[in-house]
């Protein structure tokens, strides 16, 4: 399955995961995506119910996030020394 990053349940009969969907106008966007059966009183599989989220602003935040810190780590290893300056508000500030 194109897209799919990761998925849990498949063997108890329900699936939940995350995949890379597109809307009509063919813009992709990741999509937590919940299958679960429905059975009846007799045990019978009567349906299924699925449940979707829109989790492409989250990803997004996610990989802004890992891009900065590896950025950081960057700069941490090709500075020299990293000086640490306390403020007033007793926070330290990198400088």
């Amino acid at each position: 399955m194109r897209g799919l990053k990761k998925m849990t349940g498949y063997q108890a009969g329900w699936f939940e995961g995350e995949i890379l969907n597109y809307r009509r106008d063919s813009t992709p966007f990741w999509n937590e995506l919940s299958i679960i059966p429905n059975f009846d009183k007799t045990g019978q599989l009567v349906q299924f119910i699925g449940i979707q989220r829109d989790v492409t602003d989250w990803r997004r935040a996610e990989a802004a996030l890992a891009e900065s810190e590896r950025r950081f780590q960057n700069l941490l290893r090709s500075a020299p020394a990293v000086a640490i300056q306390w403020s007033r508000s007793n926070y330290p500030v990198l400088k």
